[in-house]
């Protein structure tokens, strides 16, 4: 996406511009959470943000595959897939935390501009309080699942645990729709935004469409720091996440993150350190001389952080690799380009009133039929074609799965252009 540079960025401009603007001729957009959790997944695997955002190589996946369109076999994509789901968990439904100079964080604001869109919503407000403003009974009809999916998600997460600065002293975060108030948790993600946000919003348009776009680059961008941080250092992103991975007794078994970056700064001094002298890779000296500057943590030595986890992994990934970089020239995204269409992705009842326009029309047989309704509830083919014989046997042009795929998508394509 022009203007964009970070990989998060785009990846954030792409799905704003597309899955949150209607389709051509409507003047409204349907938020369904199942339809932009399997739309976000399928973007994620294109090769592109494979390498630049998800880092399936440092997540210790399979090289990826070139096209998802193309493959057929699960055991191509697969990777693809897992790599997809981790950054999803970790980073759009991580926990947001609210900064102690602040009331709100990205994930709020997402949240309250979402709503403030919604098809027949009243005012929509959003803003701290010791109780609660307006009652939860009176918050209208349309804006109930909404209040649902935020009830929801208090039960499931609640807020986090401490002193939030904003919390004591302003009280608990309320949004406000009409003359009906519900609580927002601190620990919001922004998939818990995206999924409590109105079931239908009015179309973005103009500055509005605009503001959208660079809200969720923002927000995906600052989402994404932490996993960033640690596919830099050349770590996979969920060990180093994940409180379980701590280990007791062994220092640094996972990082914040503010160790995170402070650790790609430290390896990034070791490595400038390396070239002034004349070599290409830092040696632990280098380490321990950019240590005085830039220590993870200030209590802690330099010897008790090479014996640590985390400072045996950083020493010899930036030892052997310093930070890994992603120039337009790395041989990994040379000729790599993101596919930039931004074509409306149709909504599941837009694809079900097509198919059912396509079944009309007489034009497709049975097997035809059998695919098509098959790729649009999102069934898994290969698995098909693999277990039950007895779709091959009625069905012989089955059993060549991929050449009957591609015969039916240019048929398809023909009929409805």
């Amino acid at each position: 996406m022009a203007g964009y540079k970070r990989p998060a960025e785009r990846f954030a401009a792409r799905v704003a511009k597309t899955l949150f603007q209607p389709a051509k001729g409507q003047v409204t957009v349907r938020l369904e959470p199942w339809f932009l959790d399997r739309e976000f997944r399928r973007i994620l695997t294109q090769r592109y943000y494979q390498i630049t955002l998800v880092g399936l190589e440092e997540l210790g996946l399979e090289k990826p595959r070139d096209e998802y369109r193309t493959a057929y076999n699960r055991d191509q994509f697969e990777d693809a897939e897992i790599g997809a789901g981790l950054w999803m968990k970790h980073v759009l439904d991580g926990p947001r935390q609210v900064h102690s100079s602040q009331s709100v964080h990205e994930a709020h604001n997402v949240l309250l501009s979402l709503c403030k869109q919604g098809h027949g919503w009243p005012d929509v407000g959003m803003d701290r309080a010791m109780s609660q403003p307006l009652p939860d009974d009176q918050v209208p009809k349309v804006a109930q699942p909404s209040k649902a999916a935020l009830a929801r998600i208090k039960t499931q997460k609640g807020n986090p645990e401490g002193t939030l600065k904003a919390r004591r002293e302003a009280g608990p975060l309320w949004i406000r729709i009409g003359m009906g108030s519900c609580e927002v948790i601190d620990a919001l993600s922004l998939w818990d935004a995206i999924s409590a946000a109105p079931e239908i919003c009015d179309e973005f348009s103009g500055d509005d469409a605009d503001n959208l776009v660079h809200l969720f680059a923002r927000a995906f961008n600052v989402a994404n720091r932490h996993w960033d941080a640690l596919r830099l250092l050349g770590l996979s992103p969920p060990a180093w996440i994940d409180d379980e991975a701590k280990e007791e007794g062994r220092g640094l078994a996972t990082l914040s993150v503010s160790q995170a970056l402070t650790a790609l700064a430290l390896v990034k001094e070791a490595q400038s350190l390396a070239e002034t002298a004349g070599r290409q890779t830092p040696t632990v000296d280098d380490f321990r001389q950019a240590w005085e500057n830039r220590p993870i943590l200030k209590r802690m030595s330099f010897d008790d952080f090479l014996t640590s986890t985390a400072g045996q992994a950083i020493v010899s990934n930036g030892k052997k690799n310093g930070v890994v970089r992603l120039d337009a020239d790395d041989p990994r995204i040379l000729g790599v380009a993101e596919d930039t269409d931004e074509v409306a992705l149709a909504s599941h009842t837009d694809v079900m009133d097509k198919l059912a326009d396509i079944k009309a029309s007489g034009d497709f047989d049975d097997v035809d039929l059998l695919l098509l309704f098959a790729v649009a509830e999102g069934k898994n083919l290969q698995h098909l074609h693999e277990n039950d014989a007895s779709i091959r046997i009625k069905h012989p042009r089955l059993e060549d799965l991929s050449a009957a795929l591609d015969d039916l998508q240019d048929r398809v394509i023909a009929a409805v252009s």
